[in-house]
């Protein structure tokens, strides 16, 4: 009888993880990505992730950078950032539990060159249900303890939102999740598309690989749909403050729009790799520099790249936001009052 039920119990689970393989498939690319966008607030809302990001800025050439807009430019600092672009990468790991309002991730920036290798961590986690963010900034604390006595001693640090701010931000946090579906959902049809498999997604067995290009227009239009639903699902002095920022959206938007400097202000282009059971297991963002900066940086043109991959295994977080010492950034903030005021 035992057995019967085992084997009943493992069918019913084949049929049930089959049917959600054939509804993923049969949704058109857009679809797909929306309900995957979706279930990252809710049952797929808890997850592991690694990834990294790097800079990388296309040299011009002696020509392009000998004219009078560059002589301007200190070309020190410009040889310093195309080094620095060339050595330095972020790398990433943490983890989310949305139904529990949590947020972790561990960020680390390594420098790698001939005969050098530096490393510099600083793990954060953020609990937007008691809005307060907890770091551990145990690598740069004892330099900072020694040149400007913090007093933080190798303690994390937390930082509490002030009581008069806490009720409009978990409005927001609230409504956040809508308004992202709302604003993925105001993309065209063309803005999303099916890509072939690429051995970045066979690595990981991939069942679906997704395409999602951000121009400036587009991305104008997420973000008019994003502040629209956070206005419409909030209340009192928070949606004016919403309806002020949609104003700032639209001379944004009018400003990139006649000044060639800030062109591609969205741009984005992103590779969403989908399992069988239509989550997001991977995702290849690349976005181009600002004309702006490139040209700072004595740069034809650049882009920043982020690869992360998600893991739906149980959460691990490394910081306990309950542990009883624990520096309180207020504190600090008394400290150098304190100095000031008796000087």
């Amino acid at each position: 009888m035992r057995l019967s039920a085992k084997i009943l119990a493992f069918a019913l689970v084949g049929t049930t993880l089959s049917a959600c393989s054939g509804i993923a498939a049969k949704q058109t690319p857009k679809e797909a990505l929306q309900t995957a966008l979706s279930r990252q607030f809710a049952e797929d809302g808890q997850y592991n992730f690694t990834g990294e990001g790097s800079l990388k800025l296309h040299r011009a050439d002696k020509t392009e950078t000998s004219d009078k807009k560059h002589k301007s430019v200190d070309q020190t600092a410009q040889r310093l950032a195309l080094f620095l672009a060339d050595h330095l990468s972020l790398h990433m790991e943490g983890a989310v539990d949305f139904p529990a309002g949590l947020l972790e991730i561990r960020p680390e920036m390594r420098y790698q060159a001939r005969n050098a290798s530096i490393a510099i961590s600083l793990p954060m986690q953020l609990d937007w249900k008691n809005t307060t963010l907890t770091a551990d900034p145990s690598a740069l604390s004892p330099y900072t303890d020694i040149f400007s006595d913090t007093g933080i001693n190798g303690r994390m640090v937390r930082f509490t939102l002030p009581e008069r701010f806490k009720a409009p931000a978990k409005q927001i946090i609230t409504a956040l999740p809508q308004a992202v579906k709302d604003g993925y959902a105001a993309l065209s049809e063309e803005a999303v598309s099916e890509q072939p498999m690429d051995e970045a997604g066979k690595k990981i067995r991939a069942r679906r690989c997704i395409r999602l290009n951000i121009d400036d227009r587009s991305g104008f239009a997420m973000m008019d749909a994003i502040i629209a639903s956070l206005k419409k699902q909030t209340t009192g002095t928070v949606a004016a403050d919403i309806a002020n920022l949609a104003d700032l959206a639209k001379t944004i938007e009018h400003d990139t729009s006649k000044q060639p400097s800030l062109k591609n202000l969205y741009a984005s282009q992103t590779d969403y790799y989908l399992d069988g059971r239509g989550r997001i297991i991977a995702y290849r963002t690349s976005m181009p520099v600002l004309p702006m900066f490139a040209e700072l940086f004595g740069a034809k043109s650049g882009e920043t790249v982020v690869w992360a991959k998600l893991d739906y295994r149980k959460p691990k977080f490394t910081i306990n936001g309950a542990a009883a010492d624990i520096f309180n950034f207020e504190d600090l903030i008394r400290r150098y009052e304190q100095k000031n005021s008796s000087r």
